[in-house]
């Protein structure tokens, strides 16, 4: 089975993101070190107080953010894709919310993880594909839901949204058709002798007895003839040789 998924991850930005304000820190404490002057002092508060100001910013966002998973099917032929998609129910999302979607096939115990990051405006990067999954039910569920905030430097927790299941059904097998008794029949006594048609070429076989020289070789019970260490044929009502008029 394969599995594709299109997210970002979002780890990698909000690093930086904090060694970027590591930096404007030391940079300012060094400033306010070797310039004692008032811009000096001005600069260190202000880049001290940045964290705290915008973490009291996001909480009102953070309080009303959730998050929602989201199928396109509750159910899918064996051997097709199935797309589950976690959404950010939040008027205006403005933070990226960071997640892990956990997928596991309860019949086959196939696991899955992905790593997920769903960022303002853009849906499209937190949209996980199934393709080609076993028959079963595929149960998914979100781990560790965290909102970023505004300056993206401190994750939140976020309550865990309800599970979603799909289930995948099997291909249906269609049977191959019965023939009637009467066919089976017939099938069973006559067979059609090779480069004769018509009535000539069509013997129905009665009784079975051993080889004689001159029995064709097609009438020989290969099977009856295996198992008695000796060859017999069957002996045909009406003669290969023999014409109806």
């Amino acid at each position: 089975n394969g599995h594709g998924a299109r997210a970002c991850c979002g780890g990698s930005e909000m690093i930086g993101r904090r060694i970027f304000y590591g930096i404007m820190v030391l940079a300012a404490l060094v400033y306010y070190i070797f310039h004692t002057g008032y811009l000096a002092w001005l600069v260190l508060v202000l880049v001290l107080a940045f964290l705290p100001l915008q973490l009291l910013m996001s909480i009102p966002l953070w309080r009303g953010c959730k998050v929602a998973l989201h199928t396109k099917a509750g159910e899918v032929e064996e051997g097709g894709t199935v797309v589950v998609q976690p959404v950010v129910l939040q008027k205006g999302q403005v933070c990226t919310v960071k997640l892990r979607l956990l997928c596991e096939n309860r019949f086959t115990g196939e696991t899955y993880k992905q790593n997920m990051a769903l960022k303002p405006r853009d849906k499209k990067e937190a949209v996980f594909t199934w393709e080609e999954p076993d028959c079963g039910v595929i149960h998914f569920a979100v781990a560790r839901p965290r909102m970023l905030d505004i300056a993206g430097l401190v994750a939140l927790p976020l309550r865990r949204p309800e599970e979603a299941a799909v289930l995948v059904r099997p291909v249906p097998h269609i049977l191959p058709e019965v023939p009637p008794p009467a066919v089976v029949r017939q099938s069973s006594t006559q067979q059609q002798a090779p480069g004769r048609p018509g009535p000539a070429g069509m013997r129905e076989f009665t009784d079975i007895r051993e080889y004689r020289e001159g029995d064709p070789l097609r009438d020989v019970h290969w099977k009856l003839s295996a198992k008695l260490d000796k060859m017999i044929v069957r002996e045909a009502s009406i003669p290969s040789g023999t014409s109806i008029n």
